[in-house]
């Protein structure tokens, strides 16, 4: 399982800003909240993945924002270290980020930013969610300097 670190989003709109900090902090780049906000473009009402798309461009940090084909694929790259922030549709009728850090048989490791921990979530429950969005996800590499 990936260890990504386990961060709380300050609040209930922050939760992409929330997983690139503890992505880029996985790959040892340390940024603090407030340039995570930035960098996404984060305002009041949340985050709009092109204003993230842009701002994230902008600040040099290497990223695909991209539908997957399935869960095989994230499964692929989570166990060559390469963590999937995957974008999954919340009952609350909001978009919810949260970060791929393993894929069992049955259940699905997330860093959920909401809780600011791990989550296990049954396989059909994230796929269900995560479909709901078309697969989409980002993968962020090393941060160019």
């Amino acid at each position: 399982m990936l260890k990504i670190p386990r961060l709380r989003q300050p609040n209930s709109v922050t939760c992409l800003p929330t997983c690139v900090r503890a992505v880029l902090a996985h790959h040892g780049r340390h940024v603090s909240e407030e340039e995570a906000l930035e960098m996404c473009g984060t305002r009041s009402a949340g985050t709009v993945a092109d204003l993230a798309v842009q701002g994230l461009t902008d600040s040099g940090i290497d990223f695909a924002f991209r539908q997957f084909s399935g869960l095989q694929e994230l499964d692929e790259l989570v166990r060559g270290d390469e963590p999937v922030i995957a974008f999954l549709w919340h009952p609350s009728g909001t978009a919810h980020a949260v970060v791929v850090c393993d894929i069992g048989s049955e259940t699905i490791t997330v860093m959920d930013p909401a809780i600011g921990d791990y989550l296990e979530l049954p396989i059909d429950h994230f796929e269900t969610a995560w479909c709901d969005l078309q697969n989409e996800g980002m993968v962020i590499g090393i941060a160019q300097d």
